[in-house]
């Protein structure tokens, strides 16, 4: 993915992206990337729930509550 973002795709293809390389990142077992990856695209695509709700189901996963709870406030707000 990193070949094709250098070559500066249009933003819905970006956020198609980040997607595909989150989940690719959970599938695999990669939680610490997933995370960041997924911080990064819920501030560069607030309007995307995706990517919210994948942060706060991963952090669900692992036992971190507040964290989780922090990302549904902040998502409900957005929507607010």
């Amino acid at each position: 993915a990193g070949p094709f973002l250098k070559e500066g795709p249009s933003a819905e293809l970006k956020e198609s992206v980040y997607q595909y390389m989150g989940r690719c990142y959970e599938r695999e077992k990669i939680t610490d990337r997933a995370i960041i990856l997924y911080k990064l695209a819920a501030d560069l695509y607030p309007k995307n729930y995706f990517f919210a709700a994948r942060l706060a189901d991963i952090y669900l996963d692992t036992g971190f509550y507040e964290n989780a709870a922090a990302v549904f406030l902040k998502c409900f707000r957005v929507r607010l």
